[in-house]
């Protein structure tokens, strides 16, 4: 489950689970012979038959509460993992826009180019192109760091932006929702300048 939450198991937890695991064998083999061990025991539990078997028993006993006694403090156990480099997106066939993704996908695979702008009247299939821009750089995502698709709508919001930048960097946590625009601003210029990466900004 938390793997497809995109969560990953503290380091500390998966110590703890490790050796739980590796305890198992013996936790059973305890559970087996509980009942031998009571049959040993006389004189309301104080003596033993065989002093030597009751000593390691009870040895067993207390390593094993004692790892499980172990489990690391606190409630989180988990920590969001980093999200996928390049986010599969459903669309449509482009049709009647092959030549026009196929200039476009070339342009911008051109080491030279930082900047690309598509422009048009509404309805043309602009977001189309994008998603299927998207959806090509699936293939390439041994190439890019990440590939960060933004619908920006006619109603800027900078912090909405922000937030779905944040997010697609794995920023977001609860110091960022502390942040101002400036310093989440700073925040993601300093990740994206080790990366190479697409942003694809859609509906300006």
């Amino acid at each position: 489950m938390e793997e497809r939450r995109n969560l990953r198991a503290l380091d500390e937890f998966n110590v703890w689970l490790s050796e739980v695991e590796a305890i198992q064998p013996k936790v059973t083999k305890l559970l087996e012979d509980r009942t031998s061990e009571i049959e040993r025991l006389s004189m309301c539990g104080y003596c033993s038959s065989n002093f030597f078997l009751t000593y390691r028993y009870g040895k067993d006993v207390l390593e094993t509460k004692g790892i499980l006694r172990s489990k690391p403090s606190g409630d989180v156990v988990a920590r969001m993992g980093p999200p996928p480099g390049i986010e599969e997106r459903t669309t449509q066939r482009t049709v009647g826009l092959e030549k026009m993704l196929e200039a476009t996908w070339s342009r911008l695979m051109k080491k030279e180019v930082e900047i690309l702008g598509l422009y048009g009247m509404g309805g043309i299939g602009k977001t189309t192109l994008l998603k299927q821009i998207n959806q090509k750089l699936l293939e390439k995502k041994d190439e890019f760091g990440v590939v960060i698709f933004v619908v920006v709508s006619q109603n800027l919001q900078a912090g909405k932006i922000q937030n779905e930048i944040g997010e697609r960097l794995g920023l977001c946590d609860m110091a960022w929702e502390k942040k101002t625009q400036n310093e989440k601003a700073t925040c993601i210029k300093a990740v994206l300048t080790r990366k190479r990466f697409v942003m694809l900004l859609d509906d300006i």
